[in-house]
């Protein structure tokens, strides 16, 4: 397929500067914004030769371009999430989920994998029925670890709750990306079979899979003495942010683990959104005393919600 580029490389190539992580989430505001408004993007653009003018022009292109030609472009392109990519996540016809859906059916390993991202966009809100049975019926025969990590997300976003049945085959992948979209799609999600899965993902060797592993289970309602334990095992990891969550999902169980935890943690000096998250699991005295002795090392924006805490611990509720 030949490159029926849309829009200018270097306009791209500035944005994508400019914004960084948040590109995707630009283009995004601007489609349906379908203007850009005074900021420092837009100053900064201006200044690599890019005006208003000229980025509303490019705008209005993305908009007026069937989508046909959007694919076309997207699949010039070496990245997902791109200008195109964006434009055509706000589509959502009937004609275009005909043409998302061809696709997912395609024999090219990257049409698949764009087919299925796309079924996560503003489509899904109209048919979500279609989109499922799309990706379920794609799942048994598909070998491309690409597009599979995109029909995992799918099946998080669609909210299908028997996903960890059609998931559980991938876990033990040499594909570490595999493994960390598998934890991903299961987390926060209440069923035995998920549970167990990401017990065992939370000791991958893959620091990533383990981070999203130990999420799952933290935010999730299942609650058995596996469970329990392998959220005391995540608090031997050195990363941080799994150790917290760890003592988060403690808390969340009302596990009386969590009360020497937290009350360590807050002797130490430093007060955390996930820690304040766990104290307003399983509020205790002893914590109401411990937050008030920072209170004044908290950052102003973060005082009203360490007053809640507070009277959370002092109420008991």
């Amino acid at each position: 397929m030949q490159n029926k580029r849309i829009l200018d490389p270097a306009f791209e190539k500035a944005v994508a500067l400019q914004t960084d992580v948040f590109e995707s989430a630009v283009w995004t505001h601007w489609l349906k914004a379908t203007t850009i408004a005074n900021s420092a993007l837009s100053d900064s653009l201006k200044e690599s030769g890019f005006d208003s003018e000229y980025v509303n022009q490019s705008i209005q292109m993305l908009l007026k371009s069937s989508t046909e030609d959007l694919i076309e472009a997207q699949l010039a392109e070496e990245r997902l999430e791109t200008p195109y990519w964006a434009a055509l996540m706000l589509r959502c016809s009937g004609s275009d989920l005909h043409l998302f859906t061809e696709l997912c059916l395609s024999e090219f390993e990257k049409e698949r994998e764009l087919g299925v991202a796309l079924l996560l966009g503003d489509v899904c809100e109209r048919f979500s029925d279609q989109c499922l049975s799309t990706v379920l019926k794609m799942l048994p025969g598909e070998r491309s670890d690409s597009v599979i990590i995109q029909i995992a997300y799918a099946l998080r976003k669609f909210n299908f709750q028997n996903r960890a049945m059609y998931l559980k085959s991938y876990i033990n992948s040499p594909s570490v990306a595999l493994r960390e979209a598998i934890a991903f799609s299961l987390a926060k999600l209440d069923e035995e079979l998920s549970s167990e899965l990401l017990i065992e993902l939370a000791s991958d060797d893959a620091l990533s899979v383990r981070r999203w592993a130990v999420f799952g289970l933290a935010h999730n309602n299942s609650d058995s003495r596996s469970v329990r334990q392998a959220l005391v095992s995540a608090l031997e990891e050195d990363d941080k942010s799994i150790v917290q969550d760890a003592v988060f999902g403690l808390a969340h169980r009302q596990d009386a683990i969590a009360v020497g935890l937290i009350a360590r943690q807050l002797e130490s000096g430093e007060i955390t959104l996930p820690i304040l998250e766990a104290i307003f699991e399983f509020p205790q005295p002893i914590f109401a005393e411990l937050l008030n002795n920072l209170k004044s090392e908290v950052l102003d924006e973060h005082k009203p919600l360490v007053e809640q805490a507070i009277d959370c611990c002092n109420s008991g509720v």
